[in-house]
């Protein structure tokens, strides 16, 4: 284009469009240019000339890649919908930047706080937020497993490994490979699984019962209790060690009589939710209502 070169054109035509996938293609190309080219967002760089076969594969990828964004944007904002977070208050928004700065990076979580404060919305949001958005969440509840069924279930077994392994089996761990698997309650586990959890965090290796060699698993690990963790260390029922390896990154939920000013949203955001699923006509709470929700503790 006259008094444009095409490095500059694709910069404009990604600040308009950016989830289209543009393919550059040049006469006069250079290892500096193509480089430059796919900086700037292009998918591809192809010369002058290039055969028709490695044409059609380019375009066949730019495609398969664009419908790839949509389906993943379409899905993240489902999720974004199921498990929206709602507050206003100084400790909401700290949690807000806090999600913001680790998600996208592959550093262990460990959330506390009360029952009932949003512990999962919290790591399901870390999720989303990061590049695993797409990949596995996992979630064990460490409180509800048998203590004779906790290494079966995290690591997986083989068939006829021990009475009843009737089929191979994954485990979470496996299952959760490229994504995040979110222990809940990890303040349950008995000590003899927390020393198998540590080794597998420790060697990023999972050994399957009845297996005879070792699986690297790639897993993102986020963790939650209402425990305090440092007291349980402290009397011998959690390992420090372990302990450590989890609270890498610390979010601290505060419940929500410490926090009232987020009542008014969370009732608003609940009301439209509803008033949404059951097709009904709800225009608010009566400022009675809102006060007997905020004054109650």
């Amino acid at each position: 284009m006259p008094g444009q070169n095409g490095i500059s054109l694709l910069s404009e035509i990604k600040k308009e469009f950016p989830a289209i996938p543009i393919i550059m293609i040049s006469g006069r190309s250079t290892l500096a240019i193509a480089v430059k080219a796919i900086k700037e967002g292009a998918f591809d760089f192809l010369e002058k000339g290039a055969d028709l076969d490695r044409l059609l594969i380019t375009l066949n990828n730019a495609i398969s890649h664009y419908n790839w964004q949509k389906e993943r944007d379409m899905l993240i904002n489902e999720f974004l919908d199921q498990y929206q977070m709602v507050g206003q208050s100084s400790a909401m928004r700290k949690i807000f930047n806090q999600i913001d700065f680790v998600a996208p990076t592959n550093s262990k979580v460990l959330i506390t706080g009360e029952t009932g404060v949003g512990k999962e919305l919290i790591a399901r949001a870390i999720q989303i937020k990061s590049k695993r958005s797409t990949k596995p969440f996992i979630r064990i509840n460490c409180a509800a497993i048998p203590e004779t069924l906790i290494e079966s279930t995290f690591f997986g077994h083989k068939k006829g490994s021990f009475t009843g392994a009737i089929k191979d089996q994954a485990g979470k761990f496996e299952l959760a490979d490229g994504g995040m698997l979110f222990l809940d309650e990890i303040g349950e586990l008995p000590l003899q699984a927390q020393a198998k959890l540590l080794n597998v965090l420790q060697d990023g290796e999972i050994e399957t019962i009845g297996a005879v060699a070792t699986k690297k698993v790639d897993v993102r690990i986020i963790a939650a209790t209402n425990k305090d963790l440092k007291k349980l260390v402290s009397e011998g029922k959690f390992r420090e060690d372990l302990f450590h390896r989890l609270n890498v990154f610390h979010i601290h939920v505060p419940p929500l009589r410490e926090r009232a000013e987020d009542i008014p949203l969370l009732v608003d955001n609940y009301l439209k939710y509803y008033a949404n699923e059951y097709n009904k006509q709800i225009s608010g709470i009566s400022a009675r209502g809102l006060n007997l929700l905020i004054e109650y503790d």
